[in-house]
This record gives C-alpha cells, sequence and structure tokens, in this order.
C-alpha cells in the first residue's frame, strides 16, 4: 500500500478542550441565579465552508444538510469543575451557522460546547427536532451513533462539534458577540474501485456493496473529544450514483482521533444488483487503513479484478490545514538504510539493497519501506525493538543462499510490529514472525507472496510467546508448514492460500479464525524421513516433537498433553476448503487435545466449508468440541 504520510502536529480548529464535569447541575445556577449582572450574549456556531468531495448530492459534502444546533453552557470560574449551566438549547442551521440568544452573569467564566447535525425537523413551529442519525439525549456528555440507520453514500450523516469561551472580562462592558468554529469530529473514507471500468458486462459490475467494519467508534463525549470503545458495524449500500470512471464505490464519516488512528480491518462484499443477493466478485479484505479527524482517507486498488495493490492516500481537505508531507529518504545503499532504522522515517529503494548482517528499528521508531520494484536481500534477520514498526511494500525481500533453516527473515519483538503489503519473500529459512521473545508481538501479511524453506509465517517456542497477533489477508503463503502458531495467540487468516509440504497450518494452541480461504497439502518426500507419503505417516502419526515435527495433515491442531502446551485451541472457519495431499495417506485434518478439560480443541465450521480428505480425531475425539458440520469428500 502506497501511502502519503502527513505530520500529525496541527490541531483542527475548534478541537475541544478536556473538562472535569461535576455530576449534576447546581439548583442554584438554573435560571442564571449567580451574582452578577446580567449580560445578553449573541453566540454564532459557524461550520467549514470548504466543501470536501464526496458523491451522494448535487451539491456534495458541503455542509449544508446540517439542520440543527445543539449547545450547552458552563460555568468555568473553577477549571477543576466546571458546572452546566442551565439546560442545553438548540436552534436551526441555515447557511452553515446558527445563532443563540441567551443571557450570562458578569463576573463569571464559560465554556460553550456545541454539536450540529442533521435531525427530523419539527413538523410545525414551536415543535422539537429529533434525533435522526445521533442520539443526543446525554449531550453533550455523549453523543452516539444510532447504528441502526447507519448508511454508507449518506451525506446527511455528516456533523460538526466545538466549543468557545467567554470571559468575565468579555462580560464587563455589556451586549457580546461571540463565534465558535466547529469542525466534524470524523475522518471521511473513501473507496474507489480503479478496475471498475474496466468490467466489459456492464450487468456484471457492482450494483451494491455490504462493508463490515471490525472495530469502529459509535460515540463521542464532546466535553472532552474523546471517543467509546470500538464495536463491528455492518451496513449496505447502493454504489450508484458514483462516478464510474473514478470507480468511486463508497465514502463513509468515521468518528476518529486528531492523532492518526487505524480501523482495525474490515471486508466488503460486492453485488451485481441492488437487493444484495448475487455477488459481482469474491469479498475483499482491508486493514489497519489509517484515519485522521477531519482528514481524508482515500483507497484505491483493483478490488474486483487481479487485487495486485492497493494504493491510500490521506489528505487534510476537511479544514482546510495542511502540513507539510514528511520527505522519503531516497535509498540506494546498506549504510543510509541502517540510518533509516535508526531513526525512523519513510524511505524508498532506488535499486536493490543488501544488508549482511543483523538489522533492527530502534525502540520506538516507526520505519515504512516502499521498495518501489526492487529487491531487498537480508543475510540475517531484519527485525524491530521494543515497540518499533516496520513496514515492507511494493517489491522483494529474499534471504542470501546461505540462510538459518529456522530464522525468520522479518520478525517482531515483544510490543513491537511487522507488516509486508504488497511484497514478494522469499526465504532459504522462515518468513517472517515473531521472535522468541515474550509478549506480545504483531505481524500483518497483505496481498503479498512467500514462499520459504521452513515456516512462511509463525511464531517461535523458544521462549514462552502469548498474545501475540497474526493477521493474513490475500495472499499466498508456502512452506515445510506454511504457518505455524505454536502458543497462546490469535491468528486472522482472510482470503489466502496456504500451501505445505508438511502442514499447511499448525494451530498447537491460541486462536484462529479462518475465512475465504484454502488450506492445502503437498507432501514433499525430501521433507520427511520416508520416501512416501505412506511412509511419513508411519512415521509421524502420533508422534509429537518441536517445530513442525507433530502429525502430518493439511491442518493440524491442538497438541499431545505434552508439559509445554498445556493451552486451549480454538479453530473457526468459515467458506473454506482444506485439502489434502493427493496421495490419501495423509489427512486433511489432524486433532488431539489435552486431557484436562480446561484445555480441550473447539472447532467450529460456519457456511460453505469443504474438507477434502479424511479428519482425524485422536482417541475417539476426547476433549475436542466440533460445532458444524462441513462438507466432507
Amino acid at each position: 500500500m502506497k501511502m502519503n504520510r502527513i505530520t500529525l502536529t496541527t490541531i483542527a480548529a475548534g478541537t475541544v478542550a478536556v473538562m472535569m464535569l461535576a455530576s449534576c447541575q447546581r439548583d442554584e445556577l438554573r435560571g442564571g441565579a449567580l451574582e452578577g449582572e446580567e449580560r445578553a450574549v449573541t453566540v454564532t456556531a459557524l461550520m467549514p465552508s470548504d466543501p470536501v468531495e464526496v458523491r451522494s448530492n448535487d451539491k456534495p459534502g458541503d455542509g449544508t444538510l446540517a439542520n440543527r444546533c445543539l449547545m450547552q453552557v458552563y460555568v468555568v470560574d473553577d477549571s477543576q469543575t466546571p458546572i452546566a449551566y442551565g439546560e442545553p438549547q438548540t436552534a436551526a442551521v441555515s447557511n452553515l451557522s446558527a445563532t443563540f440568544e441567551t443571557r450570562l452573569m458578569s463576573g463569571h467564566d464559560y465554556r460553550l460546547v456545541f454539536w450540529a447535525d442533521c435531525a427530523t425537523a419539527p413538523d410545525a413551529e414551536g415543535g422539537k427536532y429529533t434525533d435522526k442519525y445521533y442520539d443526543t439525549d446525554q449531550f453533550p456528555t455523549k453523543v452516539s451513533l444510532i447504528t441502526a440507520d447507519f448508511l454508507g453514500n449518506q451525506d446527511e450523516l455528516d456533523a460538526f462539534f466545538g466549543e468557545t469561551s467567554v470571559t468575565a472580562d468579555d462580560l464587563a462592558a455589556g451586549p457580546v458577540s461571540v463565534s465558535a468554529d466547529l469542525t466534524r469530529p470524523f475522518g471521511q473514507l473513501n473507496i474507489y474501485s480503479t478496475d471498475y471500468a474496466d468490467i466489459p458486462v456492464e450487468t456484471m459490475k457492482p450494483a451494491a456493496v455490504k462493508i463490515a467494519f471490525t472495530n469502529v467508534y459509535t460515540s463521542i463525549d464532546l466535553t472532552t473529544g474523546e471517543l467509546s470503545e470500538p464495536a463491528g458495524l455492518t451496513y449496505s449500500a447502493a454504489v450508484a450514483p458514483h462516478d464510474a470512471a473514478t470507480g468511486h464505490l463508497t465514502f463513509d464519516y468515521l468518528l476518529a482521533t486528531d492523532v492518526e488512528d487505524a480501523i482495525a480491518d474490515f471486508t466488503m462484499n460486492f453485488y451485481t444488483t441492488a437487493d444484495g443477493n448475487t455477488p459481482a466478485a469474491d469479498p475483499y479484505t482491508f486493514s489497519s487503513i489509517p484515519v485522521r479527524r477531519n482528514y481524508i482517507t482515500n483507497v484505491r486498488g483493483n478490488l474486483l479484478t487481479d487485487r495486485t495493490e492497493i494504493e491510500v492516500d490521506i489528505l487534510p481537505d476537511f479544514d482546510g490545514e495542511c502540513n507539510d508531507i514528511i520527505p522519503e529518504t531516497e535509498v540506494s545503499d546498506a549504510q543510509t538504510l541502517l540510518t533509516v532504522l535508526e531513526e525512523g522515517g519513510y524511505a524508498r529503494l532506488t535499486g536493490d539493497v543488501a544488508i549482511t548482517g543483523a538489522s533492527a528499528v530502534a525502540d520506538g521508531k516507526e520505519v515504512v519501506l516502499d521498495l518501489d520494484g526492487h529487491s531487498l536481500t537480508l543475510h540475517w534477520t531484519m527485525s524491530t525493538s521494543g515497540t518499533s514498526s516496520l513496514t515492507l511494500m511494493n517489491g522483494t525481500v529474499k534471504s542470501s543462499e546461505l540462510y538459518d533453516a529456522v530464522r525468520y527473515l522479518v520478525s517482531a519483538s515483544a510490543g513491537g510490529s511487522v507488516a509486508l503489503e504488497n511484497v514478494t519473500m522469499t526465504s532459504d529459512g522462515a518468513g517472517i514472525g515473531v521472535a522468541p521473545s515474550g509478549d506480545p508481538g504483531k505481524v500483518t501479511v497483505r496481498n503479498s507472496r512467500i514462499t520459504a524453506f521452513s515456516y512462511a509465517v509463525g511464531t517461535n517456542a523458544s521462549t514462552p510467546i502469548r498474545n501475540a497477533e497474526i493477521e493474513l489477508y490475500n495472499s499466498e503463503l508456502k512452506g515445510m508448514s506454511a504457518v505455524l502458531m505454536n502458543l497462546p495467540s490469535v491468528i486472522t487468516v482472510s482470503g489466502c492460500t496456504l500451501q505445505g509440504s508438511m502442514h499447511a497450518m499448525i494451530l498447537r494452541a491460541g486462536t484462529a479464525k479462518i475465512t475465504d480461504s484454502h488450506l492445502k497439502l503437498v507432501y514433499d518426500s525430501s521433507n520427511g524421513e520416508g520416501d512416501t507419503a505412506e511412509d511419513a505417516k508411519d512415521h509421524y502419526i502420533d508422534k509429537w516433537g518441536s517445530g513442525n515435527y507433530v502429525p502430518l495433515a493439511a491442518i493440524t491442531v491442538g497438541n499431545d498433553n505434552s508439559k509445554g502446551y498445556l493451552y486451549p485451541t480454538v479453530l473457526t472457519i468459515d467458506n473454506s476448503v482444506i485439502t489434502a495431499d493427493e496421495s490419501g495417506a495423509l489427512p486433511a485434518m489432524y486433532v488431539r487435545a489435552n486431557t484436562d478439560a480446561a484445555n480441550g480443541v473447539t472447532i467450529t465450521y460456519g457456511e460453505d466449508c469443504k474438507v477434502e480428505g479424511n479428519i482425524v480425531c485422536y482417541n475417539d475425539g476426547n476433549n475436542i468440541t466440533v460445532k458444524g458440520t462441513p462438507v466432507t469428500e
């Protein structure tokens, strides 16, 4: 994923200051019973006049669909205990502004907090606005998205927030007029299918999409700007009337922080009919797409055809503030690359580079390296240190010809993260994984291909690792054991092909969720002590050692009750295929559980699961729980 990175130092106008609110209003403040002289105050809340480019209306993204504004006044004589002054007030929005007439007592300081959105207008004069997309019953300490009414491609979801102040000095002379500049609490996410126009038959093009977000924010405390805990959210939307030439499928307003945030992942399904009943293409899974308050994130890629690459641009168009783009460092040699790893930043290869020794991103630094079609050759592991992160994209990563058989070419430290995006990796050892050094590291592979001698992706059990995260999306992995997960961690596999000459996956402990994927065993006699698959079956069946010396199968689940692996194992698999070796001697799935009830195996089959080959369960399936039934051959 190509990413234009922007510095994160500018705070959007109208960002709300932190306020510690009193638990209730004080009775003496109702009706303006503070000491002092009453002053007339005119308050104007202003929404940004620069439109945001969306395609939902004739005049899109201009904020004019917001029709009401709420205001709450607080007395802040004691900044540590602001107190609500009266009830929230409501004003109509016209021409991107709302005007409030209120009366405040002199000799005091006040803070005014605002929210403007599209509500259901009163039926008659004197009626009240009612919530349409956002629940404002707890305004201003909580404004919540009404998730049941969330719609993509819907500009009515646009909304604004902000604050202003009125001081005792302002009120000293007489009537006062103040204004508040409001901004959006959202980041805008746009999805473009750049190959939309390449679909030759009009009726085969997507007419509707369905998006399932794993983690999005659904409410905001306007007094602090803080957001709720993320939650899942799914919606469907028609693609029309978006521009077919650009393939602009969807846009969303998503609550976000004012630093670069990330949606953990979301999946887009495509349909040729507006009712969402006829799939147009396989689902596309996105991961860690950055979203920032008052910024636009544009995601473009061939979502319908070859799916080779996506590009992500982050644009500060919401509020007119434009920070400097961090310049890329051009890298043509190993020493320059080592400097980038030490100092952090964004770099681009201008030619092939080889590093002869171990290399690591310095603790706390972030490095994004665009290979730009070139190759990076590693003679030893490139890793993170501490909480640092490393992303490699758009090129080739390979090992030297002589490389340790089980050493990961790229690895995440405890607390660190590594990612591949649109990368072809080949390793005479292992591919990418979590270093054997404690809790927890994260590995992400997107739109990539890994071919490794031993493990394409995995953990290492020489030092206990717990709570590591592995995420694999739209990628192809090959190795003796394409995926090795042998300690209690979490792995997500979506839209992938895993092929192993001994195992497509070893899930010895932890939790795995596999969707829209194919796991297959293609036995290679050079990997085992036997010359044939039958010999290998006799040698490995129910013999458990270290590494991948465990019973052979396309997927081996659980363990042998040994002291080192006393953990539960949970596998959920949906819309996927598990294929045994064509010899028929080795099973598609081999399952064994610890005898301790708390450390058993649970397997859940969702819809459209297919097992091509035998399923072997040790000891008549003792301590193995199976939910659902796959189609078996």
